[in-house]
């Protein structure tokens, strides 16, 4: 019997696969936009010397993707196996990301292997089209990220199958209320963490990637401590060189929509926004400037200007943060003359 590996959320609902998705046999011919995908995928799998599979067509049998590009040489299994029966686990993240295994079995040697997947449902099939292309724009880049394997197309709707990463957790799923503990160790670390994150934008912006969607919950730490960007499907990849007027214009909306983010961690209302910026302005070591440097640097004054009008109501609490932190820096400037104190 195969078992898989925990996924990374626990699974809320297990039901069998056939029932809980209803994936329909194909007999349509597929759509355009789905070889366009096809195409890029394989392109792009190729190019790394990796086998790709697309399901398109009459190719869904009885749970098994078989993928024509390969003249049936390659089987796709998807769910998971127990006892005689196979299964697909739901699982509880802020994506709807349900995990399982792929079977890839050589119909010739009879050999098989299996793999951990995650299936993200889209119900548009041109959305996950999009964050396929996008996905493997940021790999080609050089960027860590999820890896697709294939895209499922039912009709209008879709999957799409990536490898799973089971010893991850996304940022908005860390223990965040451990901060306001007080303790040195926790605000170190999450310091820590919003600083690795700064140096991924920055990085995804010097290479011409704007997120589009820069919640906490579309970024993910690794066993390591590294922070790694997942959910491209409205990012945009500008061609080198980028032309830096036209990236702070299109990503005026993004800074505030991080910090929306941040801010909304807190189990408590009345600690949310205040310990964030504390997190951000760095009562030690300085990681204010840093992150200023590092990420504040790529966003317009007018995405900086909205952000401080919606945090007006705030205001007084956060000078009075500033205040007992010590902190002269020219943001502490830009919140009194924004907020006209």
């Amino acid at each position: 019997m195969t078992e898989l590996l925990s996924p990374v959320s626990s699974p809320d609902v297990i039901t069998p696969y056939a029932e809980k998705q209803s994936i329909k046999h194909w007999e349509k011919n597929p759509s355009p936009v789905l070889k366009d995908a096809n195409a890029a995928v394989q392109k792009h799998f190729r190019k790394n010397s990796h086998v790709i599979n697309i399901a398109e067509g009459n190719h869904f049998k009885d749970g098994v993707f078989l993928a024509p590009e390969f003249s049936g040489r390659q089987v796709l299994r998807i769910g998971q196996r127990r006892g005689e029966q196979d299964w697909f686990v739901r699982g509880g993240s802020a994506h709807n990301v349900s995990f399982g295994i792929i079977e890839i079995r050589d119909s010739e040697t009879g050999e098989v292997k299996l793999l951990n997947v995650a299936v993200k449902p889209f119900k548009q099939t041109a959305k996950g089209i999009i964050e396929i292309k996008n996905t493997l724009k940021v790999l080609d880049r050089g960027f860590k990220t999820v890896h697709p394997i294939c895209f499922i197309s039912e009709e209008d709707s879709g999957f799409l199958v990536s490898v799973a990463r089971t010893d991850t957790k996304t940022l908005d799923s860390e223990p965040w209320s451990q901060f306001h503990t007080g303790e040195f160790l926790a605000k170190t670390y999450f310091e820590q963490l919003i600083h690795r994150n700064a140096v991924l934008l920055a990085d995804l912006h010097a290479s011409g990637i704007r997120h589009s969607d820069p919640q906490l919950k579309n970024f993910w730490v690794t066993p390591r401590g590294n922070v790694e960007g997942i959910d491209w499907e409205a990012s945009t990849v500008y061609p080198i060189p980028v032309s830096e007027e036209s990236f702070l214009t299109a990503s005026m909306d993004d800074l505030p929509t991080y910090f929306y983010s941040l801010c909304g961690i807190s189990p408590r209302e009345d600690e949310q926004r205040s310990s964030s910026v504390e997190i951000l302005v760095g009562t030690r070591d300085k990681r204010w400037q840093q992150f200023n440097d590092l990420f504040l640097r790529f966003y317009s004054l007018r995405a900086f200007e909205r952000l401080l009008d919606d945090f007006a109501i705030e205001g007084d609490r956060l000078i009075e943060l500033f205040n007992d932190a010590d902190n002269e820096s020219q943001l502490q400037e830009m919140l009194k003359t924004n907020l006209g104190i």
